[in-house]
């Protein structure tokens, strides 16, 4: 199994594993955004699920509201828990061949390029979801608080991705979720299990 196969492959588990408590939070209206000829583009832009937040999951939805709110999701799946997030920051570096870098050139990853509500951040062993407001994620990961201060974010050595062999160069950082709890404190980012039903009680946070 190539490592294409092998990531889609944990995908997969993962999003089976989360689809009751989707059907949950959403009244079953949801859209897995991974099929048809828009998916590449939306994937990259929007993440991976379309989803119709249920009015009684929704803090902001009023007392007689009778349809929910669309979200974008960016869903990751990981097999071990390691205590840590990994965020993207190449899709494909590519700097260590001129010739690939002319024909290629880089693909930032996806904590750049998101456009999504949330992250969803599932670990299989654990059965652990970690639920993050992007909009805040990227206000700490990008924030400037000095002139010539670094993004908080390059605080994490920037390393290779070594689950698996692929052909991208891709690269990340691995966060400390207890660094990320306290950097965006309870209410925008919580970790527990994909089975209890109170994770949307308050998941605008500080965006």
């Amino acid at each position: 199994m190539n490592a294409f196969d092998a990531g889609r492959s944990v995908e997969r588990e993962g999003w089976l594993r989360l689809r009751p408590y989707l059907n949950e939070i959403t009244d079953g209206h949801f859209v897995l955004v991974n099929k048809g000829a828009h998916a590449r583009r939306l994937q990259e832009e929007l993440g991976d699920l379309l989803a119709n937040l249920a009015p009684r999951h929704d803090p902001t939805a009023g007392p007689l509201a009778e349809e929910g709110r669309l979200i974008a999701i960016e869903l990751k799946v990981e097999r071990r828990f390691t205590g840590n997030l990994f965020l993207e920051t190449w899709s494909n570096r590519n700097l260590g061949d001129a010739t690939s870098h002319a024909e290629r050139g880089s693909n930032p990853g996806w904590l750049f390029k998101t456009r999504s509500d949330l992250l969803f951040y599932y670990f299989l062993d654990a059965d652990t979801l970690c639920i993050s407001n992007v909009l805040a994620l990227k206000r700490w990961a990008f924030r400037v608080a000095k002139k010539n201060d670094p993004w908080p974010v390059l605080n994490y050595p920037e390393r290779a991705q070594g689950q698996y062999q692929q052909k991208n160069d891709t690269h990340g950082v691995c966060v400390p979720i207890a660094d990320l709890q306290r950097e965006l404190g309870a209410k925008s980012f919580k970790v527990t299990s994909a089975r209890q039903l109170g994770m949307f009680d308050s998941w605008e946070g500080a965006a």
